[in-house]
């Protein structure tokens, strides 16, 4: 589908340029289309810096008729600067590519073909490394890995997208790659993430959320949709912003509300994260 919005970005972000640079110097098919979908009530978390949240991004998660799980996290102090219903379970929709194309990577596959993948969110491309390299396995092997204690792979086996995750365990997966992965690994997706296309390869519009809603910000990202799973549809946008902050949103809403005003909901509430990526001085 086709809706407004930003064009694409060209090139990457001066960030992440200087990032992959760093790292470079440091280091001298399933049968089914997988629908990017699903989610389970989970229970909810308290905002971390609630005084910072302002009562018009309160009242505005409390009157949406979307379900909401939200953290952003500081990674270069540390911590957590605002959290909604982050340990609530939604599920991974294309966020599952990322581990798929780190497992791809690490058996050597093309660093350029992995950051298309990432960049236009290919599901073909994703379902043929979902049977070459085992399936659910992946997503579990990668939480294992890294930590992210509530993601696992799916339960049906051929439905890649309906790995259980929550904005928790994203914002580790982002950290992960931003500060730990070796770069022979992190830098393909992160370029990916970074040069994001405006329409994904199924021509479904993906600047939503921290694109459009961030936009004058630099930012990676890896985006996910679907409906109309359990009478819903669903958005991830999940990213590095500026080079030091990571910002989840995952939400679903009832199928009666369109793309385009989801899209501009999960958009507009990116935008009202802006003023928890602040340094605080003094």
């Amino acid at each position: 589908m086709s809706t407004p919005g930003m064009s694409a970005r060209q090139g990457v972000p001066l960030f992440l340029t200087a990032l992959l640079c760093t790292a470079l110097l440091a280091s001298s098919g399933a049968a089914r289309t997988p629908a990017e979908s699903g989610g389970e009530a989970g229970s909810a978390e308290p905002a971390a810096d609630e005084a910072h949240e302002g009562p018009s991004l309160r009242e505005f998660l409390a009157e949406s008729e979307a379900t909401w799980g939200i953290t952003v996290y500081d990674a270069s102090a540390g911590r957590t600067v605002y959290s909604h219903r982050a340990d609530e379970a939604f599920r991974m929709h294309s966020l599952a590519k990322i581990p798929m194309a780190l497992t791809a990577l690490g058996d050597g596959a093309a660093a350029e073909d992995m950051a298309e993948l990432i960049a236009r969110s290919d599901d073909e491309a994703a379902n043929a490394l979902w049977g070459r390299y085992g399936g659910p396995g992946i997503i579990g092997d990668w939480a294992d890995r890294i930590g992210m204690e509530s993601t696992a792979g799916p339960q049906d086996p051929s439905w890649w997208g309906h790995s259980p995750t929550t904005a928790d365990d994203v914002r580790r997966m982002l950290e992960h790659l931003l500060r730990e992965a070796e770069p022979e690994l992190a830098d393909p997706v992160l370029t990916g993430m970074a040069a994001t296309t405006d329409h994904g390869a199924d021509g479904y519009y993906q600047h939503f959320g921290i694109p459009d809603g961030l936009a004058d910000r630099d930012w990676a990202v890896k985006q996910g949709w679907s409906c109309c799973d359990l009478d819903r549809r669903w958005l991830n946008t999940a990213g590095i912003v500026e080079g030091e902050w990571i910002v989840v949103v995952l939400a679903h809403w009832p199928d009666r509300v369109t793309d385009v005003e989801a899209q501009e909901e999960i958009s507009d509430v990116a935008s009202r994260l802006d003023g928890f990526l602040v340094r605080e001085t003094g």
